[in-house]
This record gives structure tokens, C-alpha cells and sequence, in this order.
């Protein structure tokens, strides 16, 4: 594995089935190379109480027809892999109503930051964004 700069980035989608209020909004993080412009994007997939975390490998952001969102967190000097799998291996949590793929990137950020990847600020900075980008939904009551 080549220890080129790696990118890591916070995708966001609208919310599944036409509810694209706060609750619902989809977040992830995008392990992104920049020299092959592809990545490996670390979600959760499914319902609350089943959740699973899944990896997309050699993801093009630019596929996605219905991407609403995209920022630059920072840049890493680690493999590739090692960071995916850091992600990929952080605990889903099916017991606690109300968690979420929200939930899941800021235990992600929590992560990279216990393992050394990234910095409390870039971890900070990247939960604003998700929380700017949560609260660009609608309100649920306007629904």
C-alpha cells in the first residue's frame, strides 16, 4: 500500500423514500485516494435495530445521481486500508433507539482520533459540517 496523501471526506445524501428531513439525512466517510479519484466509503446500511457497516471499495463520488454533499475533512499520511479498516471496524450500535448512520461518523471520527489518524479539530470541524448539513433538512413537522 502506497502512503500517498489520503483525503478524508463527508458525503451526504437526502434522506431514502422522499423523507428528507433532519432524521433521515444519510451521512458517510469517503477514504478518498486523490491520485486515482476513488475511495472506499464507510457507511451503515438497513434499519434501526439492524444496522450493518459496509465498505464500498473503489467508490466515484461523481456516480452517485443523488449526492447533496461533499467536504474535504482532512488529509492523512497512513495506507489506505489501515484507515478504511479503522472505520469499517467501528462498533454499529443496535441496542440504542434512535442511533443512526449520523451516530455512526461521529463514532468514526471518535475512532480515527483514538487511533492517531486525525486531530480532536479535524474530528470537530467535520461534526459541524455533518450538523450543518443535518440541519439544512427539513423539519420533520413540516413534513
Amino acid at each position: 500500500t502506497t502512503m500517498n496523501n489520503l483525503n478524508i471526506q463527508l458525503l451526504g445524501w437526502p434522506g431514502s423514500k422522499g423523507k428528507d428531513d433532519k432524521l433521515h439525512r444519510h451521512v458517510a466517510l469517503l477514504v478518498f485516494n486523490p491520485v486515482d479519484e476513488r475511495g472506499d466509503l464507510v457507511h451503515v446500511r438497513g434499519t434501526p435495530g439492524t444496522f450493518e457497516a459496509v465498505c464500498l471499495e473503489g467508490y466515484d463520488p461523481l456516480t452517485s445521481n443523488n449526492l447533496l454533499y461533499r467536504k474535504h475533512i482532512c488529509q492523512v499520511s497512513k495506507p489506505q486500508k489501515e484507515v478504511r479498516n479503522i472505520c469499517l471496524y467501528t462498533p454499529v450500535n443496535n441496542r440504542e433507539n434512535g442511533w443512526n448512520c449520523q451516530n455512526f461518523v461521529g463514532d468514526m471520527l471518535n475512532r480515527l482520533v483514538d487511533h492517531g489518524v486525525i486531530t480532536t479539530a479535524d474530528k470537530d470541524a467535520a461534526i459541524d459540517h455533518m450538523t450543518d448539513f443535518i440541519l439544512q433538512g427539513v423539519d420533520q413537522d413540516r413534513c
